[in-house]
Parts: C-alpha cells; sequence; structure tokens
C-alpha cells in the first residue's frame, strides 16, 4: 500500500505558487539603539522560485481484487421504528466495516454512495436521544471497530522539511470519506459508552495526527480535545499514549497544539509526573528529523510547561547544548532562536552558569560560516530585552563573546554579517563601558604576547635553517610567514 501512495503523490502535481526565500531577506536597516543593523538583500533568482506544490494521494486502497466491493444500502434511523433501531445501528457498522478503493474514480462508486449516506445515518443517529439511550456497550465496540478499520490504514511517511521554505499540501483523495468517519467519532462522544474507549484506539488515533494531510491532523487534533474535555478517565490514557507515539518519532504541529492546550491547564509547580513527560518525551521531540516543521509549537509547549515550574528552564538549556545540531544548520538556526526566546521570557531564572553556557555557544555562532546562524547569534547580542542579562553577567559573558564577535567583524566572508558584528560590538561597550574595555585589553595585550611568541619561534627556527644550510647546500630558503 506504502509503494502505491508514493505512486499517487508523485504523479498528483496540480498547482504551483511562489514560495517564500529561505533565510535571506529583502534588503532592509532596522534600528537597533543608535545604529542600523544590515539585512541582506535576496537576489531575484531566489525570490522567484517556484516551488510550492499540491499532491494527490490515497491511502485508502480496498483489497487487490478484481471484484467491487457491495455495500447494502439501509433507510436512516428516522424512517424506521425505533425498536429496530439498534439492529439497524450494528447493520450499517457492519456495511460500513467493508472498505472502498479511493485510488481510483471508476472503482466501487455505488458502494462509495451508498457508504456516505450510511456514515451521515451514523453521525446523524447519536443526535437522536432514543437511540443513544438504546446503544448498549457491545454496539459502542461494533461501532468503533468499524471506525478502526475504515481510520487506521497504513500512512506513508513524508518528509516535510526542505532547505527551501515551500508550503506543499498533500491531499488524501478519500478525505471526503474519512471525514464523515471521524464526523461520527466526534458525534458518538454523545454517548455514555464512549467513556470506555480502549487504549489502543487511542493510540492509533493519535498516530493519525501525523498524516500527510492537514485537514485530517486538524480534525484528529480537535477530537482529541473533545475526547479530552469530556471524559476526565481517559486523559491520563491520552497523555500515556502520547508520550508513546512521540518516543515513536510521531510528531505534528496539530498534536502540539492540542498538548499545549493540555499544559494550560495544569496546575502549578507541576506534579513529578508531568515533569518526567516533559524530561522524557517533550524535549526529545527536538532531536526528530521533522523537528523545524513544528518547532515553533515545540517552542510553545515549553514555555507553557516553564511558567509552571521556572526550575526546568536549567534542563532545558542542558538539553539543546548538549544535543547541539552540529551539521543541520536550519536546526542550529532554531535552536538559537528558542535559546533567545527563554532568555528573555524567564531571565530572573538565568545564572551565571547558564549564561555561561549559553554565551559561549552564541559567540561560537556569530562566526559561523552559514550566514542565517550568524545573523542570529548576532541578533540575540544586539537584543534589548536581552540586555539586561548581558549587563547582569558581563564579567562572565563578555570575555566569550567579545573577541569571536571581533574575528567576525574582521574576517567574515559576507559583508552584512562583517557589519552587524560591528554593530554589535558597539552595542555590547554601551551596555557595559568597563567591563568592555577591560575585555578589549585584555585582547589586545593577548595579541601582544602571542606576536611576541610567534617572533621567538621564527628566531629559533632561522637559526636552525642556518645550520642546516651550512650543512646541506641544496637547501635553499625556508618560508616562515606560516608560522602561527
Amino acid at each position: 500500500m506504502e509503494e502505491k501512495c508514493t505512486k499517487k503523490m508523485r504523479s498528483g502535481v496540480s498547482k504551483r505558487t511562489n514560495a517564500k526565500p529561505h533565510g535571506r531577506r529583502v534588503a532592509t536597516q532596522a534600528s537597533k539603539g543608535n545604529q542600523k543593523v544590515v539585512k541582506r538583500a535576496v537576489p531575484k533568482s531566489e525570490m522567484n522560485l517556484n516551488v510550492d506544490k499540491t499532491f494527490n494521494f490515497s491511502t485508502l486502497t480496498g483489497l487487490p481484487c478484481e471484484h467491487e466491493v457491495n455495500i447494502k444500502f439501509s433507510k436512516p434511523f428516522q424512517e424506521t421504528p425505533a425498536k429496530d433501531h439498534l439492529k439497524l445501528f450494528l447493520e450499517k457498522c457492519e456495511q460500513c466495516s467493508l472498505i472502498c478503493d479511493f485510488s481510483s474514480n471508476l472503482r466501487d462508486q455505488k458502494s462509495k454512495t451508498a457508504k456516505t449516506h450510511l456514515l451521515k445515518h451514523l453521525a446523524a443517529g447519536f443526535t437522536l436521544p432514543h437511540l443513544v439511550r438504546t446503544i448498549n456497550q457491545d454496539a459502542m465496540k461494533s461501532f468503533y471497530k468499524m471506525l478502526s478499520i475504515n481510520l487506521f490504514r497504513p500512512i506513508p511517511k513524508v518528509t516535510r522539511f526542505t532547505i527551501i521554505e515551500t508550503n506543499d499540501c498533500l491531499y488524501d483523495y478519500a478525505w471526503p470519506h474519512l471525514s464523515l468517519l471521524y464526523d461520527c467519532l466526534k458525534q458518538s462522544f454523545n454517548c455514555k459508552f464512549s467513556q470506555n474507549i480502549s487504549s489502543e484506539f487511542i493510540y492509533h488515533l493519535i498516530g493519525n495526527a501525523a498524516s500527510p494531510d492537514e485537514r485530517e491532523r486538524i480534525a484528529v487534533r480537535d477530537i482529541l480535545h473533545s475526547m479530552y474535555t469530556k471524559f476526565m478517565n481517559l486523559r491520563t490514557v491520552v497523555r500515556e499514549k502520547i508520550a508513546d507515539q512521540f518516543g515513536n518519532g510521531v510528531c505534528s504541529a496539530e498534536l502540539l497544539e492540542f498538548f499545549v492546550s493540555v499544559v494550560s491547564g495544569f496546575n502549578s509547580p507541576l506534579i513529578p509526573e508531568h515533569v518526567t513527560f516533559f524530561t522524557n518525551s517533550v524535549l526529545p521531540l527536538h532531536t526528530l528529523q521533522d523537528f523545524p516543521v513544528f518547532a515553533t509549537q515545540v517552542k510553545q509547549l515549553i514555555i507553557r510547561y516553564i511558567s509552571k515550574s521556572g526550575f526546568l528552564l536549567d534542563p532545558t538549556i542542558d538539553y539543546l547544548l548538549k544535543h547541539w545540531p552540529k551539521c543541520h544548520r536550519a536546526k542550529q538556526g532554531l535552536f538559537l532562536k528558542e535559546i533567545e526566546e527563554l532568555f528573555v521570557a524567564y531571565e530572573i531564572h538565568i545564572t551565571g552558569n547558564m549564561a555561561s553556557r549559553v554565551f559561549r555557544l552564541v559567540g561560537e555562532m556569530s562566526n559561523n560560516m552559514n550566514t542565517d546562524v550568524a545573523e542570529t547569534a548576532v541578533d540575540i547580542l544586539t537584543n534589548p530585552n536581552i540586555a539586561f542579562t548581558l549587563k547582569t553577567h558581563a564579567h562572565v559573558v563578555f570575555p566569550l563573546v567579545v573577541e569571536p564577535v571581533y574575528r567576525s567583524a574582521q574576517k567574515h566572508w559576507d559583508d552584512c554579517i562583517r557589519t552587524n558584528a560591528i554593530v554589535t560590538l558597539q552595542t555590547l561597550s554601551e551596555i557595559d563601558k568597563a567591563v568592555f574595555s577591560k575585555v578589549n585589553e585584555s585582547l589586545k595585550l593577548a595579541k601582544t604576547q602571542k606576536t611576541a611568541e610567534i617572533g621567538a619561534r621564527k628566531i629559533n627556527w632561522t637559526k636552525i635553517a642556518d645550520a642546516a644550510k651550512a650543512n646541506d647546500r641544496n637547501i635553499k630558503s625556508i618560508d616562515f610567514d606560516g608560522l602561527k
């Protein structure tokens, strides 16, 4: 089935729109203090890239046989006697358990139409008080079994992050059918037996939150929200199954949006169970391949957790530094931006040790050859909302950042980065002039000492070279200019 889905996705391109250029921005001048920070211009060839596409695929392909599915139509509940409602409910569930092939518009046409009507009947049935009172536990098991057969199918794994920012859309041909199934599930919450949904069903439902089709991800998010709000006995199960799916690398922006609302309802300070979930399930999301796709939602979730218990800031920073993506430039920029927002939001929890670890990294990244990473680093140092932290820990921070920013201002290959590095040095000097001058003098002294050491080594090597020439006439000259 996955091979068939992949084939459909390759062939289903239907539209193109202009994409936003990645990283590089249109030339502007943003004022920071009394200085102007230069934003680099975007080449026209980048601005005019047409890369956004729409792909169509199908995750419901039916059985590999020549015979078409035969689904029997039955009347709505309103048109049948009340005494027959339970029997009719079971019949509709049985017929809807048959899978139609949505990979082809020519197959199972009559059955698709009949099944559409049956699903609408089931959804409407949960609004009828008499039917809701008539449905028993066994009938609901049959209903959820039917939903499981239709909803929990193999979903193709799609890498949604690319180097160039795109707004590619992936649409499932079966969505009109799937949307009716999700509507049935949501309406079923009117029945008292819905609170007995199995943990396995919830686990697979959460897995569908990683569907390539955004419409399905949104539907799952809304259903989880309704379930979590209505059935208190299922809340622990939902959190446990989300932790299981996170551990399997299953995540999406929509699933995180739901969980942000869950965390908002936690009491402060957090109980040990919630702290364990944070450290074991939330922080490891940074290591997932698709992290750039839902980085914003991860950041919102972490900020919400720390707002409940401020001591979580330290393990968060520690995790980001230990799992620094050395070979992934896009993730480096996202990590830096997340650290920046955490420092802005929770400056009262920042210690000298934490500032030392973070700004050592920021200093290194300010001299990074990737312009987006370097620009993000110097933006952190010129952020007015972080000026208080820089001033408070100036004796610790300045020796770590001034020297690499100097190197960036002198030797970085990008003109804009060099200009912004100069602005950064001026900003640091204004934050604490005394400490900045002291660090500057230390750098000058270190440079003078290094120059003297190199000169002494050159003299010694020159003596050795002269002795070598005296013993071997084939040695003409030796260049010591590269000696450092």
